[in-house]
């Protein structure tokens, strides 16, 4: 990444003199300890957090719910929901072995509040890229608990969950099916 020769970016609370658009952001969250991507144009992050003048720092954000938002190229603010309908996750490549197939059982997701979104399962045979053919979705409902059970046997398989969530933990069983 290459900045820019000059030590003051900010004009007007804005990176904009200097960045007019970024086209997005790596997150990282800290409660999940994972990094994630934020696929946005926006010309600042802002935190909203407020702070208490009492006792000199920020307050809790469980009080005030998600205080985080964008400075939109448009020049509008736009705050983050903490119900987003369109979240997404990935989790892969998971195998038994790593000279064979493995034939997932099922995938066992709970969930913190009720889940209404999709699963998608995908299976690699050859063990470099994903089979769309062999993709499947399964769509859930205001659920506490989603259980999947996959067709496919794989050198290593995929499961992405999208839609409006907050995983609690997460289950995945299988079997060594075939060595090559």
């Amino acid at each position: 990444m290459t900045y820019p020769g000059s030590t003051f970016l900010l004009q007007n609370a804005t990176t904009a003199p200097i960045y007019p658009d970024f086209a997005g952001a790596l997150v990282y969250d800290l409660p999940l300890q994972k990094w994630g991507k934020a696929k946005c144009t926006y010309r600042c992050l802002m935190d909203y957090s407020p702070i208490n003048s009492n006792v000199e720092q920020v307050i809790d954000y469980t009080n005030f719910g998600l205080t985080a938002g964008i400075l939109a190229s448009d020049g509008f603010l736009r705050l983050f929901s903490a119900n987003c309908t369109d979240s997404f996750i990935r989790y892969g490549k998971l195998a038994f072995s790593r000279i064979g197939y493995t034939y997932p059982e099922e995938l066992v997701i709970n969930f913190r509040m009720p889940f209404t979104g999709e699963i998608q399962t995908d299976v690699s045979m050859d063990g470099r890229s994903i089979h769309s053919s062999l993709q499947e979705v399964t769509a859930f409902s205001g659920v506490g608990t989603a259980k999947v059970y996959p067709s496919y046997s794989g050198q290593w398989h995929t499961f992405a969950v999208s839609g409006n969530f907050d995983i609690r933990s997460i289950s995945y069983t299988g079997r060594v099916s075939g060595i090559r």
